[in-house]
C-alpha cells in the first residue's frame, strides 16, 4: 500500500480540538495498533489487512506524528493516553486490545495500567518504556508509579532504588 492509498483510506476527525487521523476496517472485537516514535500509523500498513480479516483494527496517528496535529500542551504519556481513549470514545469502543511497537509500547503498557477495565489484552513489540524521556517526565518515571508496571520495571533494567524512590514520591 503507498501513502496516498493510506491517506484515501483514514479518517480524519477532531478529538477535543486536534485533528487527528486513524485507520478503521474490519469487523470484530477491535485492536488497536499503537505505532513507535517518529512513526504513524502507515507503519502497520501490512499488518492491517491480515488482522481485519478477523477484528475491528483501529490505528491512530499519535498526536504530533503522520497526520495528527501536535498538542499544544506538549507530548507525555497522560496526554496521549487522554487522546487515544477520547478518540476510541468518539468511534464508540468501550473495551479493546492493545498493540504497541516501540514508544506505542510505553503508550500502551500506561493505557492498559491505567484503564484495566477497558484494555481486554495486551501485546508490546519491541516496547521502549524505560528510555528517555518525552514530554515533561521520563517513561519509566510515569510507568513504574503505577502497578503492576513497577514490578515489572523491577525485573528489567531499573534497579530497586531507582522504584523505590519513584513510588515513595
Amino acid at each position: 500500500m503507498s501513502w496516498a492509498e493510506h491517506v484515501a483510506s483514514g479518517i480524519r476527525t477532531t478529538i477535543n480540538g486536534v485533528e487527528a487521523f486513524y485507520v478503521d476496517r474490519g469487523e470484530g472485537n477491535p485492536v488497536v495498533l499503537v505505532h513507535g516514535w517518529a512513526s504513524s500509523s502507515f507503519s502497520w500498513r501490512r499488518n492491517v489487512p491480515a488482522l481485519s480479516e478477523r477484528f475491528r483494527v483501529i490505528a491512530p496517528d499519535l498526536p504530533g506524528f503522520g497526520l495528527s496535529q501536535r498538542l499544544l500542551g506538549g507530548l507525555d504519556l497522560e496526554s496521549v493516553r487522554a487522546f487515544l481513549l477520547d478518540l476510541l470514545e468518539s468511534i464508540g469502543v468501550d473495551e479493546f486490545s492493545l498493540v504497541g511497537h516501540s514508544m506505542g509500547g510505553a503508550v500502551s503498557a500506561y493505557v492498559a495500567s491505567m484503564n484495566p477495565d477497558r484494555v481486554r489484552r495486551l501485546v508490546l513489540i519491541n516496547p521502549s518504556p524505560f528510555g528517555a524521556g518525552v514530554g515533561r517526565r521520563p517513561f519509566a518515571v510515569e510507568l513504574v508509579r503505577h502497578r503492576p508496571l513497577s514490578d515489572i520495571a523491577v525485573r528489567f533494567s531499573v534497579r530497586r532504588s531507582v522504584v523505590r524512590r519513584v513510588l515513595e514520591r
